[in-house]
């Protein structure tokens, strides 16, 4: 599966006004909850006062 979450850094290097852009393969319950971990994380300070990111998170399922 994959979670592509989108967001906002300011000078500060805190993420904000996190949201899914788009998952696959991964139920939207899931989906919000990397959102939220993500959300209000210091993610590096950017080159500019306001940078809009966007971070990928891929899922692999896990052999028994």
């Amino acid at each position: 599966g994959e979670v592509h979450v989108r967001f906002l850094v300011r000078s500060k290097g805190i993420a904000e006004g996190v949201s899914v852009q788009k998952r696959s393969n991964v139920s939207a319950e899931a989906a919000r909850c990397v959102a939220e971990i993500v959300d209000r994380r210091r993610v590096g300070v950017p080159d500019a006062p306001l940078v809009g990111a966007t971070v990928v998170v891929k899922f692999d399922k896990v052999a028994k």
